[in-house]
């Protein structure tokens, strides 16, 4: 798919961003793992979280769409889940295989877990190594990549360990196992990453202690329950890029409602109060344990700064965008410690940077970031820069591209659909062209 977009005079209005992707990813499988029965509210119906509902019918758990977004998980004549009877297609979602792995470790028989061609080539050694030491039996390809068969069944009763990267996927999927297989882990992660997981098994009732990059969990129920009406908060990931466009856009003014603001999530709202944004935090509420507010944004004139160490984990999926909001600060905006960035959808250092230098940016890279100048002069005519099936890519282009050109042509677009697909229609309805 390729859009076109004009230049944007600014973003004016309210948005209601889409559900979160991580929490429906991670609501889904627990809908599948409890016992009880559970209706999910608000769940993020893109292309990611439904590959992961697929893989888990694939496991014998069946779960009923009543509306947009709303579901529910029935259990009959309490049917677990069980064996997979056919290979489970991921395809481009590395945390529906990544989890799945975790969960299938647990589960007696054998379970091939594949993707397309860019999960196939993302490293998967990382969970291999903790699940293979937990007892978990798992063959994959050279290097640690998927395919991956996977002979689960029964682990070993306490686990002890020390991951050398921030990853919430990688915890997950040991948590998961432990949460089916009945055991106790401790788990002690060089800095915080996001803990989606954490907060369904404490609002599960479990026996789970966490903070500071330290969990702690004792498997101690026979049986997992959750409410029986679990609501799903607005993906700050998304809304991001309506900050950011409302950030450096003149006379911008948005209200983004009921989005999540999990601090493991929220460092780009850290590091966009030192850039001097102006970002206010209103209506403060819990909703499924999680912290959740409005934002308010208006257009500011940003500075530089420096992005590194443990903020990394907590701002990810953002750091492409804040890359494009960099370009509009005055100074220079170090980004250090991102080496993570090589290894998702694309390489999003080296492929981001070969985009952003269409528009006029100037940005070098190095193995673990990129340094980004602040610039004045705007390139005046169309420019075609390719998303590279990267959502995340596309997303934080557009957000260039609509501020700086007079049209963007946009290649492979349609990889918004992967977590925000009605991201156009948003930008259209906000923008003031």
């Amino acid at each position: 798919m390729i859009i076109n977009l004009p230049k944007a005079k600014s973003l004016k209005g309210i948005l209601s961003p889409p559900a979160d992707k991580s929490i429906s990813h991670r609501a889904l499988i627990f809908a599948a793992l409890a016992k009880n029965e559970i209706i999910i509210n608000n769940i993020l119906e893109a292309e990611d979280c439904l590959t992961t509902l697929e893989a888990l019918n694939k496991f014998g758990f069946k779960i009923g769409r009543l509306s947009t977004g709303r579901y529910l998980a029935k259990k009959l004549d309490n049917k677990i889940i069980s064996e997979p009877q056919n290979i489970i297609d991921c395809k481009n979602s590395g945390t529906t295989m990544r989890l799945l792995a975790g969960l299938a470790s647990s589960i007696a028989g054998l379970t091939i877990l594949t993707g397309d061609d860019s999960l196939r080539n993302r490293p998967m050694q990382r969970i291999i190594d903790p699940l293979t030491k937990m007892g978990a039996e798992i063959f994959s390809r050279s290097d640690g990549l998927a395919p991956l068969a996977i002979r689960g069944g029964e682990l070993q009763k306490n686990f002890y360990f020390s991951p050398q990267i921030a990853s919430a996927q990688l915890k997950s999927a040991i948590l998961l196992a432990v949460a089916n297989g009945g055991m106790a882990v401790e788990i002690n992660e060089p800095a915080v990453s996001r803990d989606h997981t954490e907060r369904l098994l404490a609002l599960a009732g479990e026996n789970i202690k966490y903070g500071l990059g330290k969990i702690i969990y004792q498997k101690d129920q026979s049986d997992l329950y959750l409410p029986d009406l679990l609501e799903i908060p607005g993906d700050f990931s998304s809304a991001a890029y309506f900050i950011g466009l409302a950030l450096i856009l003149s006379k911008s003014e948005i209200i983004i409602k009921e989005v999540g603001i999990n601090p493991t999530r929220t460092g780009l709202l850290e590091i966009l109060d030192n850039m001097n944004a102006k970002i206010e935090i209103l209506n403060r509420h819990q909703l499924g344990n999680e912290p959740v507010a409005d934002l308010k944004i208006n257009y500011s004139q940003l500075k530089g700064t420096v992005i590194s160490g443990s903020v990394i984990p907590r701002m990810i999926d953002e750091l492409p965008l804040l890359a494009v909001i960099a370009g509009f600060a005055e100074g220079k905006t170090i980004i250090k410690d991102a080496a993570e960035l090589k290894v998702k959808e694309t390489d999003r250092i080296e492929m981001l940077a070969l985009e952003l230098r269409k528009l006029g940016y100037q940005i070098s890279t190095n193995w673990d970031g990129m340094t980004i100048y602040g610039r004045e002069n705007i390139k005046p005519n169309e420019v075609r820069l390719d998303c590279y099936q990267d959502h995340r890519l596309a997303m934080a282009l557009a957000v260039a591209g609509t501020a700086l050109t007079k049209k963007i042509i946009l290649k492979n677009a349609d990889s918004v659909n992967i977590s925000y697909p009605d991201f156009f229609r948003d930008l259209r309805n906000l923008a003031i062209f």
